[in-house]
């Protein structure tokens, strides 16, 4: 028995030493760790417009400063602040009766001269009578002849003066030239008004439907425009076939539609910039002048771009790279030329095939030349421009 146990002890012995030596083997050879996962789709190609983007403000398309044509006292105000008027209405009333006094004045005096005119008339005709027979001297004719002249233009004188008369009868009622949205009167009634020298402001009236938008355009701006209007790409800003869309700085879309209409002669010297007018539908008045908004205008004719998330866009130093995988999921990465943003997009100029399978999420974890375990993915457009994939 004890010779057995002997031989039984050693072999134990042998058996342990083996099971230590694989241990410490295993924990010196750990298995290598699965490649990084990433997110990888294909380029999105999709037809776009590009849009340019300025900052602009809304102005009335007609502002009209109400002054009143003759002075007097005003003897009422026909409106309310701030309401709707139309072309034509009744503003305020001049006191009438300074220039119904005229009138009268006016439509004596004609009379007078018209009588005066008669006289002078038959003198004439008798003198010319008196002259045949030899009893009247031919000079005493001619100073009737003159006499009849000057009557003739007295009547004429007193012809103004009564229309005269009547426009200051007219004018002491202030209508509205235009129709708009009116101000605060600014005077009262029982106020005198001065129409002549420095004529009293009574109050302003805007038009806002259409309503104009207003912003600056830089020299280079406008000379890309332009190239494109000749080559063909793109229509003419000054014919008024650029549609253009605005949108307010509380809203993500741009929810009103117009045209461009006016673009200035000359390129401001001080600012290098070239002032540019659109115009926009306004039915319901809620647009006002004064508002600030944003515009955008087609940049382009329509064509198919490649388009990537911001994500998928690796900075080095001034190169802008984007990692694509081949086909046996290795990253290269590859030198691109972005454009704008578009549809909530990166637009990709050059370097980029849509064929290509590139990195949109996990470019930390990817390595040049090293693989990487791949989950496919699909980029998708943001049609109100926010970024997204």
């Amino acid at each position: 028995m004890r010779a057995r146990l002997f031989v039984v002890l050693p072999m134990a012995l042998v058996a342990l030493t083996a099971c230590d030596d694989q241990s410490s083997n295993s924990a010196a050879a750990p298995s290598a760790p699965p490649p990084p996962a990433v997110d990888v789709a294909a380029p999105l190609a999709k037809e776009i417009i590009e849009w340019d983007e300025f900052n602009g403000r809304f102005h009335a398309s007609q502002d009209v400063e109400i002054r009143p044509r003759v002075s007097g006292y005003v003897e009422a105000v026909h409106f309310r602040d701030g309401q709707m008027v139309q072309t034509g209405d009744l503003l305020f009333s001049i006191d009438k009766r300074p220039f119904e006094a005229a009138k009268s004045r006016a439509v004596a005096e004609l009379a007078s001269a018209r009588a005066r005119y008669q006289f002078a008339n038959q003198e004439v005709e008798r003198g010319q009578q008196l002259v045949t027979r030899g009893t009247l001297p031919k000079a005493t004719l001619e100073q009737r002849i003159s006499d009849r002249l000057v009557a003739s233009a007295d009547i004429a004188a007193a012809e103004a003066d009564l229309r005269s008369a009547q426009l200051d009868i007219e004018f002491a009622e202030v209508r509205a030239p235009i129709s708009g949205r009116i101000s605060d009167s600014r005077v009262d009634v029982g106020n005198l008004v001065s129409g002549s020298g420095t004529t009293t402001l009574l109050t302003r009236i805007v038009a806002f439907d259409p309503i104009h938008f207003e912003f600056d355009m830089s020299e280079t701006e406008y000379l890309s425009y332009e190239r494109a209007n000749r080559r063909g790409d793109l229509k003419s800003t000054r014919d008024g076939g650029t549609e253009i869309e605005v949108r307010l700085p509380d809203e993500d879309v741009w929810s009103y539609k117009g045209r461009i209409d006016f673009v200035d002669s000359a390129i401001d010297a001080g600012t290098g910039t070239i002032r540019v007018r659109a115009t926009l539908p306004n039915d319901d008045g809620f647009l006002l002048p004064g508002q600030f908004g944003r515009l955008r205008l087609p940049g382009s004719s329509v064509y198919e771009a490649i388009l990537v998330p911001e994500s998928a866009i690796v900075s080095d130093q001034s190169r802008k790279l984007i990692l694509t995988l081949d086909e046996n999921n290795l990253v290269q990465p590859k030198v691109v030329r972005v454009g704008p943003n578009e549809l909530g997009l990166r637009i990709i100029r050059k370097g980029l095939e849509k064929t290509d399978r590139i990195i949109v999420n996990g470019v930390l974890r990817a390595r040049f030349g090293q693989p990487v375990t791949p989950n496919e993915v699909k980029i998708e457009p943001w049609p109100n421009g926010q970024p997204g994939q």
